[in-house]
């Protein structure tokens, strides 16, 4: 039997990662299912998604056990594609020690491994205006859709290099967007524009 950790912390299974809604295919967002988060778009700090009541600044974030922080923003330094993860660790209380640097939570992601027989996955996602309706404020100031465009494509492939022994797994993404904005009046000169003149 192993021992016995204090830690409140939940692994997210394979088939969760590809079944869960992950707001922009980020990984990370498996974060707000846990009890005691929640997020906040006010901040540019992290995520915005903060535990136990904890700064958003307050995290670790680790990518096959090896720290990966983005300390200029306190956030994930990898954008991690959610087809290429094998497990997903979520710890938002009492971890261990050799977790010294986070207060408010750990986000572990584990990539795929190779295994004993040769498999693959591929993926394509498209957004386009095209297949989206125009917003209400659009409709009533009289504009057309704006331009938004979204392709993102991917692969894994994994396998034995040498028989029970050696094994590889690698994946890769490509991701484009494009958009714009919508119309913002601005008359000039105003207050703001005359103090810097």
């Amino acid at each position: 039997p192993g021992k016995l950790e204090a830690s409140i912390s939940d692994a997210v299974q394979p088939a969760d990662i590809q079944t869960l809604p992950l707001e922009g295919n980020n990984i990370y967002s498996i974060l707000l299912f846990e009890p005691g988060t929640s997020a906040s778009n006010a901040t540019t700090r992290s995520l915005g998604i903060s535990a136990n009541g904890l700064r958003p600044s307050s995290s670790t974030f680790l990518l096959d056990g090896v720290e990966s922080n983005f300390y200029l923003v306190s956030g994930p330094l990898l954008a991690v594609a959610p087809e290429a993860v094998q497990e997903y660790r979520l710890s938002t209380n009492n971890f261990s020690a050799e977790y010294g640097g986070a207060a408010g939570y750990i986000a572990n992601a584990v990539t795929r491994a190779g295994g004993a027989s040769w498999h693959g996955q591929t993926y394509f996602n498209l957004e386009n205006e095209i297949l989206n309706a125009n917003g209400f404020q659009d409709n009533a100031s009289g504009f057309a859709r704006r331009p938004s465009k979204e392709d993102r494509v991917g692969f894994f492939v994994g396998g034995p290099l040498r028989r029970n022994r050696l094994f590889i797994g690698a994946s890769t993404e490509y991701f484009h967007t494009f958009d714009e904005q919508a119309p913002t009046p601005i008359l000039l000169p105003n207050a703001s524009f005359l103090k810097y003149a």
